[in-house]
């Protein structure tokens, strides 16, 4: 079986880690949304950039696992990879997302943030 292969289970082992950060990343930008009187699209974005790319690396990990199986209609997983890899560019582009919380970083720098 499968499962019974040591490389596997580091393998599953990674993937529920991933998972469990995306899930806590979510859960953290849902309660700063729901607690905020003036939600903050940044907070919204980097959840968003972190949980699909989470997401599509443990689709993927999982897609390998599958192998040639794993291309079928037969299975989820081939769902699963279109649809995680549609989350990246829905609702904004990743690298876009990113570049503009990179401008925001360079802002907040600028007004002496970083500096106490």
């Amino acid at each position: 079986m499968l499962i019974d292969h040591q490389m596997t289970r580091l393998r599953l082992g990674e993937m529920l880690r991933r998972v469990e950060i995306a899930r806590a990343v979510a859960r953290r930008s849902l309660s700063f949304a729901r607690l905020s009187p003036q939600t903050h699209p940044y907070a919204t974005a980097s959840a968003k950039v972190t949980v699909t790319e989470e997401a599509l690396t443990v689709v993927e990990e999982a897609f390998r696992l599958f192998g040639g199986n794993g291309t079928t209609c037969e299975y989820p997983i081939e769902k699963l990879l279109r649809d995680t890899q549609a989350a990246l560019i829905e609702d904004g582009e990743n690298r876009v997302l990113t570049m503009r919380l990179g401008l925001l970083a360079q802002q907040l720098y600028a007004e002496g943030w970083a500096q106490g």
